[in-house]
């Protein structure tokens, strides 16, 4: 869906999952001098679309799970 914007760079998200996999939270931290709003605005739609996750595992027996995950975009 964003295949018209064609800038590279890093963005870093932050997202908690609760257990049935859905998304409870998310924050973009900011990395760089100067971020690209509109990839930071790519990467957290493409997060809320993906969601809901699939459940956790029952052997796992969590409520929440947090991540931190680092979206590339580059250029083919």
């Amino acid at each position: 869906n964003y295949r018209s914007y064609y800038k590279e760079g890093d963005v870093h998200l932050i997202f908690t999952l609760n257990a049935d996999g859905s998304l409870a939270e998310y924050a973009i931290q900011d990395q760089s001098p100067k971020p690209d709003r509109m990839l930071n605005e790519i990467a957290a739609a493409s997060l809320r679309e993906a969601s809901p996750f699939p459940h956790f595992p029952k052997a796992l027996n969590l409520p929440r799970m947090s991540f931190s995950v680092i979206v590339s975009f580059k250029k083919r």
